[in-house]
């Protein structure tokens, strides 16, 4: 006799040992589609074309600037180091070392630069 949900109250398993419920198969089963989902479209699916939201705000800041931006103008806007990677390895910006003197002390600075293939993916977008 069935228990609740299709199971099998106190079987025995081939071993002797007792089993306090085992599931059927038919229970886990999908339920057989209607004809009105059958024919239902699917959903749509929106690609995404163009750069992605951070690339792109990465890019607009970029833009914006004749000069490019440093490494940590970049990171203080919340970019990531991997993005600044990502971008400059899709050719969309370029980074150049820059000797620079602040406080007395020579440090280098990357500086990001958008390309032009950079600038014609925003005007893509």
């Amino acid at each position: 006799m069935a228990g609740r949900f299709g199971m099998r109250p106190n079987s025995r398993s081939r071993d002797g040992n007792s089993i306090h419920r085992t599931a059927r198969r038919d229970i886990f089963e999908p339920p057989a589609r209607s004809r009105a989902t059958t024919n239902a479209m699917p959903p749509s699916h929106r690609r995404r074309h163009g750069p992605k939201p951070d690339r792109r705000r990465a890019l607009e800041l970029l833009a914006g600037s004749g000069d490019g931006y440093t490494e940590a103008l970049m990171l203080a806007h919340g970019f990531t180091v991997e993005l600044m990677v990502d971008l400059c390895i899709a050719d969309l910006a370029i980074a150049r070392v820059e000797r620079m003197v602040a406080d007395g002390r020579t440090v280098e600075v990357v500086r990001l630069t958008i390309t032009d293939a950079g600038r014609q993916a925003l005007a893509e977008a």
